[in-house]
């Protein structure tokens, strides 16, 4: 029986990736896993049995545990992609670009170098890309995300003790903007409308249609009682 596993890819992303019964690893494992064709390292978190992959998760199978040679390897793929980060913060800084976040990692033979960018102003990257291909001669995929799209990739729990709406999908099925959450009765000056990302919370959107349908009376209720 092949089952959903979740790992965290060496620049803290999380992949949904298929595995068989017979071959689950340690906790915490550094593993071999086929993103996109390619060979990553991974470590091992859990089993999520036949529940769906998180819609932000990166996608692949599991290959195997990582032997002795792999974990040399990936000690060296990390100090690359500690030199790569430091041309990308060179370059941004020579250019005049403002990068709030950065997460980057090679592939097991480095034949990718992945990165994903929060930037405070959309930039054409092809003169980075190209300036990183020759300095690493590699592939690089580069991307600027949104910081929804980045807590999505990165994952983990809402306040609510849920999976980041980001993470399963709801805020691309919704959209969301202050007169939603002036409906909820929530205070713009505070925390309470904002999400991990900073941005107001996908799940306003998402309940906004159960919002219209209630009685008018007893919607005020209830903000009554919720403030």
């Amino acid at each position: 029986m092949t089952q959903h596993a979740e790992f965290t890819l060496c620049d803290g992303t999380l992949a949904s990736c298929s595995i068989s019964d017979g071959g689950v690893p340690e906790t915490g494992a550094v593993c071999l896993v086929e993103i996109d064709g390619l060979r990553e390292f991974g470590r091992f978190i859990r089993v999520c049995a036949e529940h769906a992959p998180c819609h932000g998760y990166a996608l692949g199978n599991f290959l195997q545990a990582a032997g002795s040679g792999d974990l040399d390897k990936l000690a060296g793929n990390e100090q690359a992609v500690q030199r790569a980060r430091s041309v990308i913060l060179k370059w941004a800084e020579e250019n005049g670009r403002l990068i709030q976040s950065i997460r980057l990692r090679f592939s097991v033979r480095r034949e990718r170098l992945t990165v994903l960018l929060h930037v405070g102003e959309f930039f054409n990257t092809s003169a980075l890309c190209e300036q990183l291909e020759k300095r690493f001669q590699t592939k690089v995929a580069m991307r600027s995300v949104s910081p929804r799209e980045m807590s999505g990739a990165i994952g983990g729990l809402g306040v609510c003790g849920r999976v980041l709406c980001c993470c399963n999908g709801v805020c691309m099925r919704t959209s969301v903007d202050i007169k939603l959450a002036k409906q909820h009765g929530m205070p713009m000056h505070d925390a309470a409308a904002s999400g991990l990302c900073g941005r107001l919370k996908c799940c306003i959107g998402y309940e906004s249609g159960a919002l219209a349908d209630e009685p008018p009376r007893r919607r005020s209720e209830r903000q009554g009682v919720s403030s």
